[in-house]
This record gives structure tokens, sequence and C-alpha cells, in this order.
């Protein structure tokens, strides 16, 4: 990346000039509407200076002017000729010209307004070159001029040029106006509470409790993850039971709720924490847990060759244990096709397209193929990053077949369903929604390379948002706009993979934003599954999970989660059937335990509702059930396994009433006239049923196995 600085000697001899005017009334105005004292400067304390050393790359052109009766004395008019291929092809910036000591207080202000119909600026402070970054903001100008302010406690200490601030402009073509441009140290004898911000994490978009989009949410959530249980009580007669109480306890949401999770963790591994695993079928402390979850390193290309954590049985044994205990395991990262998350030999063959072809294909055969592995894993983020991890794409450029590269990605998923016909294809990526939103510009990027995978013989399932929350939230209202956008051009399943949130980001603000981040992603028609990326401090990348603290106490944000999935969205509810044996239920999507229970009698079944339900559940209500002789009535076959039985009776029975239930109660399937050795087909899965048997002078209760259909 080659850097040019912008000289505009506005004033000969500006360098030899005291403190500005701007300068001078911008230290006033912090003490007089802020409180703020003691203030040193980052940048240079005059205008002119501080534009001397500023420095633009890109698609870019500034005219710097002297104005009158503004707060400032020079204006920079920025023209964006046009969009790049990242936001940070075109930008301006400045280095700051006195040293910073870490956790000192830094204000970065200036004046900005639009020219243009459009205006994105990505505003930065970071690492000038390690690119760590102290913030990275998304702001979209008014056609008024406004002062804006960000504000930030160094997370290290930058000598003189350590840090770079500005602003990357390639999201779009678009032309503005900017003033006063400076940046002031307040040390370290405030709080961060205490600097002005136009940023403010709490007033990210849709923060307001009467934010019109609360009640739209709710009303489809009470539509999509809302479903009818109908039940009705009977006797072995079928005739209908009165205030029998019935009492349905939720199990599981249909919705999947879950974490990215460490490998050696499980027992029997290397880094084995029996806390860790404990909490992950347990968050509440009353047996509420994850059911679904993602290996967070384990599966990747390069940890699994090079056993980081583990070897690959111990990690099989570890998803094998959550699968057991009710959690679905979902497959990361079959390919991150840049440089430094693959093998090395893929950097050092990058030439020979036969020999990468073959490691592509040998990493597809083990994880697609393995007995044990397919079978446990069936969902992937085949692609892993995209838009910015682009090597195999130019690997690939010399191919005589191919036109952009990313053709090999085709191939990827097509030999993918080859192996695993069952298989569903994830695109995963962090730009749109992580941070706080990514640029119209990288969204079309992306959106691109969907449509040319979507427009071949093989396409993805789905579709994966990381959902890194950044410094500033990325809004809610966004996200519903991103969600609708993709869902509507695509037509998959979607999934938040990776959430969390900066830890810049004050405690009580992430609890809000995660509630109301739950209640937009849950609302949402094509979204089935959130999953954060790590739930303890302990096993996080940026320390910063967030459900619990390093000690294992819950965070406002982690109680967050639990009062939405397991207390808000929960059902738990106990009523009496009516004089027709039947109670009505509405309650949210999931797995159930419904006990049925009497003076004389009770019962336990588990349901599975994922759509409206009407079951019959029957409990024996008398001593004798009828005058009618078993061995009258022969099942056969039985045990059955080709889906199908029939009943053997006497003449005198025929047109019978045959009902089959499950072993706890609940009807399955119901067959009305049945003659005697009438073939009666059905599906269910292997197990012990009970076949009730009705004819004019009573019933007859039988037991049936099915042991394969």
């Amino acid at each position: 990346m080659k850097f040019y600085y912008l000289f505009i000697y506005l004033l000969i001899f500006s360098s030899l000039s005291g403190q500005d005017t701007y300068h001078q009334e911008l230290l006033q105005q912090l003490k007089s509407e802020f409180g703020l004292d003691n203030v040193s400067f980052v940048l240079f304390d005059d205008e002119v200076n501080n534009i001397n050393t500023q420095y633009t790359y890109g698609n870019i052109s500034i005219e710097s002017t002297p104005v009158n009766n503004f707060n400032f004395s020079y204006q920079s008019t920025i023209n964006v000729t046009r969009p790049g291929t990242d936001a940070w092809n075109t930008a301006f910036g400045t280095k700051n010209q006195n040293t910073i000591e870490k956790d000192e207080l830094i204000l970065v202000t200036f004046w900005a307004k639009k020219n243009s119909e459009d205006s994105e600026l990505l505003l930065f402070a970071e690492h000038t070159t390690s690119y760590d970054k102290e913030f990275y903001l998304t702001l979209n100008l008014t056609q008024d001029w406004n002062q804006y302010f960000i504000s930030f406690k160094s997370s290290q200490r930058y000598p003189v040029s350590g840090l770079q601030m500005g602003i990357h402009l390639a999201t779009l073509a678009q032309n503005f106006d900017i003033g006063g441009y400076t940046a002031l140290n307040l040390g370290t004898g405030y709080n961060l509470e205490d600097l002005p911000s136009s940023f403010t994490a709490s007033k990210y978009g849709g923060y307001e409790e009467n934010a019109s989009w609360r009640a739209d949410a709710a009303s489809r959530i009470e539509n999509l993850r809302k479903a009818d249980l109908n039940i009705n009580v009977v006797d072995q007669e079928g005739n209908p039971i009165e205030d029998a109480k019935v009492k349905i306890e939720m199990l599981e949401h249909d919705f999947g709720f879950g974490s990215a999770l460490v490998a050696c963790r499980f027992p029997g591994n290397n880094c084995y924490d029996a806390t860790y695993v404990e909490k992950v079928t347990n968050l509440d402390g009353r047996g509420h847990g994850f059911n679904v979850g993602v290996t967070e390193n384990a599966l990747k290309w390069d940890a699994w060759e090079e056993e980081w954590l583990g070897t690959p049985q111990q990690t099989i044994n570890a998803i094998q244990w959550l699968i057991e205990n009710g959690i679905d395991m979902r497959g990361h990262t079959l390919f991150w096709p840049g440089f430094r998350n693959m093998p090395d030999d893929i950097n050092q063959n990058k030439n020979n397209l036969p020999y990468i072809r073959t490691r592509l294909l040998e990493r597809m055969e083990e994880m697609l193929s393995d007995p044990t592995l397919s079978t446990l894993i069936t969902e992937w983020d085949v692609l892993n990053e995209i838009t910015t991890n682009r090597d195999l794409e130019e690997i690939f450029k010399a191919d005589p077949d191919f036109t952009t590269g990313r053709e090999i990605y085709q191939e990827i998923f097509s030999k993918s369903k080859e192996l695993n016909p069952d298989l569903k294809i994830y695109v995963n990526d962090y730009i749109v929604l992580s941070g706080g939103g990514s640029g119209q510009n990288v969204t079309n990027r992306y959106e691109g390379y969907l449509v040319e995978m979507q427009e071949n013989d093989v396409s993805f399932d789905g579709i994966g948002f990381q959902c890194h929350i950044g410094s500033q939230p990325t809004s809610i209202l966004k996200i519903e706009k991103v969600l609708d956008q993709f869902y509507e051009k695509y037509n998959k399943r979607i999934k938040i993979t990776e959430f969390d949130i900066s830890p810049m980001v004050h405690d009580s603000v992430q609890a809000k934003y995660i509630s109301d981040f739950l209640t937009m992603i849950y609302s949402h028609p094509a979204v089935d599954a959130f999953l954060m990326w790590g739930f303890w401090d302990g096993n996080h990348w940026k320390n910063n999970a967030p459900i619990f603290n390093h000690d294992w106490s819950v965070k406002p944000s982690g109680q967050a989660f639990i009062d939405k999935v397991y207390d808000e969205w929960w059902t738990d509810e106990s009523k009496s059937s009516d004089s027709n044996g039947k109670v009505n239920f509405r309650a949210f999507k999931g797995k159930y335990k419904v006990t049925v229970t009497t003076e004389s009698s009770s019962r336990q079944s588990e349901v599975d509702l994922s759509s409206p339900q009407d079951i019959q559940i029957m409990l024996d209500q008398s001593t004798s059930i009828s005058s009618l002789n078993p061995k009258e009535f022969l099942i056969a076959p039985n045990p059955i396994s080709e889906g199908y039985f029939f009943v053997q009776f006497p003449s005198q029975h025929e047109n019978l009433d045959i009902q089959l239930y499950t072993s706890t109660g609940i009807r399955i399937k119901h067959f009305v006239n049945v003659n005697s050795n009438e073939r009666l087909h059905l599906t269910a899965v292997p197990g012990i049923y009970l076949v009730a048997i009705k004819s004019g002078s009573g019933i007859v209760v039988k037991k049936l196995i099915i042991s394969g259909m």
C-alpha cells in the first residue's frame, strides 16, 4: 500500500505559529460543557500543521480553503471518485505527534457535512503496523455541519507515529466537507464515560424502549415460534376423561441456542474441565443448556492435522459426548482459504495446482467420509471468510478453465455433496454484520460471490453471519434489513454463528444489546440458530464471552440470555381437561414432557412440538377392560419390519376400531372398519407400542414391537 503526504502550505511559516483560535476555543468548550481540564494534544495544536501532516491514498482528492464564521478556520472538501473493493482502499488520515501511554483517555473530534446524496465514513484509530484497532465506527453524515466526538481508552503505549487515525472512504463514491480534525489526550484522571461521544454504545440503532421494531418482532415471535398443542385425554375405551391434570414442561427449544465449544475440555481429553462440561448442559442452574454447538478450532484444517489441542479421535469423542447429551454439532470449518489459515504446504506449493487439488480432495474425504464423523456432523461451514481470505481464489486463477479462480468453490461444493449427499453446506463470513456493520460496497461484493455459487449446479444450503459486535454495536434496524435482504435474495436458512461483543462496551449495554439482538433474530423467519463464539471468559479470544466471567459467575449479558431463552421464551404450564377430555396450550416450539394425572393413574409422554399437534393420550382407568378374550386377537407379524401388520380375529368381530399408541400413551395411528387379516400400513420408529382393539362388546390392548422399517 503506497502512502503519499498532502502538504498544503496555507500559511508561510505556519509551523512557527502558536496554539490557534480553534484549539483554544475547543479547550474552553471541553471545560465549560463537559468539565474536562488538564488536556494535552495528540496532534498539533493548530489547524494548518494538522492539515499539512495528513496523508491520503486511493481514489481521493482534497481541496483545503480558509473559511470565516465557523468554529474552525480551514475547511477541506474531500471527493472520492469511485468505490474500492474494500473500504480501506481509499482513506485520509494522520499520525500522533506526541506519545500516548497505555490507559490514557483520547478524544478525537471534527466537524463534517455531506455534499453528495450518500455518505459513509468508516472512522478508525489503529496501530500503524499491526492495524490493531482502538475503534472502527461507521458514520453517515447529514447535509448540516455537525461536531463529532470519539473517545477511547488507549489499549497500549504509542510512540510518536505509532497510532494512525482517520477515515476509510471506499465504500462508495462521495463528496463531503470536514474541518477541525484533531485529537486530545486527557490522561488518566477521568473515566471514559466522562468524555463526550457521538457514538455512545448504549444508543445503538433501535435501542429505544418504544422503538417500532419491538412490537413487530413480538408479533412475529408469536406466529413463528409458537404452536398449538391440543391434547385429548381418554380411557382405554376411548371415553373422555374430565378434570385430568395435564402438565407440559419444556425440555428444549426447536430453535438452536448454542456456542462454540473447546473439544479438549470434554471427558478423557487433554484439558478436561468438569465445570465447563457441566455448564454446557446447565447454564442456569435449573438444567437448561445449549442444544446446538460447534467446535471452535478442533476441526479446522491445520488444527486437525497438527493436533493443536488433541488427537482427531479425541475431537470425535468430544463431539459424540455432546450429541449424546442433546447438543447437535456443526462443522467449522472445512476451508478457510487464506494461507495463514491453511496448512503451510499449501502456500509452499501454491504454483502446483495438481498438488493443491489433491490436498483439497484429501481434506474433504477425511472430514466428510469418515465413518463416524460423517454421521455425527451433517452441517458444515464449508467456506469461511472468502471475501477477505482470497489466496485459494488467487491460486486457481492459473487454471486455464477458470476465469476468476472462485470456480474452485463450485468444485468443492460438488465434491462435498458427492461424498455426503445429506450434507448441509453453509457459507460463513464476518462482514456485513460484525463490527458496526459493513458498508454497502462490501455487502455487494459478498452478495456477488453468493450469486456466483447459487447459479451453479450445486449450491449452498445456508448462510452464516458471524456477528462479532464491535465497540459501536450494529444497529438492530440494520440487522433486520440485512436478514430481510439476504433471505429475499437467496431463500436460504440463516444462522448466527459466532456472536460476541467488544469488551469496550459497558456490561449493562452488552446485556441490553444481547437481549435486543436475540429478539430480532428469534423473530426472523430465515434464522434457525444463534451460536456465540464461546460462553466463558476462560475460553474466549477476547476474554469477553457473553455468559460467564472467568470465575464462572454469571454476567449481566449472561443473565439477559438466560432470561430470554429459558424464561420469557419457555413454556411450563398446567391445565385440567374439560368435559370432552380436551386441553389446549399455545406453547413455544420445542420438545416437551407431558404428564397426565388423575386420582387413579398417571402417564408421562414426550412430544416434539415443531408444528401444531393434536394428540390423544390414553390412561388406564379400570381394572377390567371388557369381556373380550385377548387370545381371540392375533397381531402378525410381531415384531414387524416391513411397514405393515394385520390382526386376525373371529368373524363376529368385523369392522373393528384399531388405535396404535406409543408406550407412553400417545396415539399415533387410527384405523377404522378393519377386517380380519387386512393389512394396516404405518410408519414409526423402532420401539414398543400398544394396539387398542375395540369392538362393539369391548376393548383389548395388545403389545406390538417394531424392529425396523
